[in-house]
């Protein structure tokens, strides 16, 4: 069993355990002790920690992939995956344009990116074709679309 996806898997040698501990939209969850003296051994510890993180992603509906999924604080668009970016447009580094970028991992365990021009379509309407983008992509990776992003606070 590989432990993807999960957030914390440790194994602390002077209390002879696995601490295990799972953070999903800015709170951690499912943090527990598996003792190797009750599971038989180290490696059956950590397995067990590992099913244990497992079960708490499946409850939570936290996304079980090879690359880490990261909501940042600084996206502004309020969906995972998309970015406002600013690019260099000639090669002295004077000119810049800005675009609605989407970042996903297919179904290969690749990494893909697209963009849509704000000044072409209007920041509303990349927006949607990006977020569209997007959506397709998660209902192919994990069988649905993520949630959007739900921020705590005021701005940072």
């Amino acid at each position: 069993m590989s432990n993807t996806g999960i957030k914390h898997v440790t194994w602390v040698a002077r209390e002879r355990a696995a601490y295990v501990r799972v953070a999903w939209k800015r709170e951690i969850h499912g943090a527990a002790w598996f003792y190797a003296s009750e599971h038989g051994g180290k490696r059956k510890a950590v397995a067990a920690a590992a099913r244990h993180a497992a079960k708490v992603c499946r409850r939570l509906g936290k996304p079980i992939t090879n690359r880490v999924v990261v909501a940042t604080a600084r996206n502004t668009t309020g969906v995972v995956g998309m970015t406002i970016v600013k690019r260099q447009t000639d090669r002295r580094g004077k000119r810049f344009a800005r675009s609605i970028q989407a970042t996903w991992t297919g179904p290969d365990g690749k990494l893909h990116r697209t963009s849509r021009s704000i000044k072409r379509l209007g920041l509303a309407e990349a927006k949607r074709q990006v977020a569209a983008i997007l959506r397709r992509a998660q209902r192919e990776r994990y069988g649905r679309a993520l949630p959007a992003l739900r921020r705590k606070g005021g701005r940072r």
